[in-house]
C-alpha cells in the first residue's frame, strides 16, 4: 500500500496557472511572452518539484478582470489550489480586481510587488498599499521564492517516511 501511495503522490504534476492577456491591448506586453518566460523559469528550475513534473496552465484574461477571476476560480475549484500569487498588469486594474474578487471568496491572496506594473508609479504603489491593508499579502519577489521553497521542504519532510519504505 505505501508503494502505491508513493507512486500516486509523485505521478501527479504540479500545476502552475498563468493568467495573461493573449488577445487584448496588453498582448504585446505579456501575452505569449509570459508563457515563454514561465516555461524558461520552469526549465531553469529543473522542470520538476519533488520528482513531479511542472505543468503550466495558461488562460487568456482578455484584459477583463471578470474573465481573469472566473478562470482562477475554475482552476481553484478543479485543481485544489488554496493560494493565489498575483502578478501582471495593471496593478490598479486586473491585478487589483482579481485580488479583491479572490478575497471575497476567502482565498489566500498574495501579490508580488516587483512582478506588477501600472501606467504610473503613484497608481502602482497606492494600489499595492491598499491591497496589502485589506485583501492580500503584498510581498517581495525574494519572499515569494522563500514561500515556495518552504512548501517544497515541508512536502519533502512528509514524503521522507514513504521513501524509506
Amino acid at each position: 500500500m505505501p508503494g502505491i501511495l508513493r507512486a500516486q503522490s509523485t505521478s501527479k504534476p504540479v500545476r502552475m496557472g498563468l493568467l495573461s492577456d493573449m488577445g487584448g491591448p496588453y498582448r504585446d506586453v505579456g501575452g505569449p511572452g509570459n508563457r515563454v518566460g514561465v516555461e524558461l523559469a520552469v526549465a531553469d528550475f529543473g522542470g520538476s518539484v519533488l520528482d513531479r513534473p511542472i505543468e503550466v496552465l495558461q488562460g487568456d484574461i482578455q484584459n477583463k478582470p471578470d474573465v481573469s477571476s472566473a478562470l482562477a476560480r475554475g482552476w481553484i475549484d478543479s485543481q485544489g489550489v488554496d493560494t493565489i500569487i498575483a502578478c501582471g498588469e495593471t496593478t490598479s486594474g486586473c491585478v487589483r480586481a482579481s485580488v479583491v474578487d479572490g478575497a471575497t471568496y476567502r482565498y489566500r491572496m498574495g501579490v508580488v510587488e516587483e512582478c506588477c506594473f501600472d501606467r504610473t508609479q503613484a497608481s502602482h504603489w497606492i494600489n499595492l498599499f491598499d491591497m496589502h491593508q485589506k485583501y492580500a499579502d503584498v510581498i517581495k519577489k525574494a519572499e515569494a521564492i522563500q514561500y515556495f521553497d518552504t512548501i517544497a521542504a515541508s512536502r519533502m519532510e512528509k514524503l521522507a517516511p514513504l521513501a524509506a519504505i
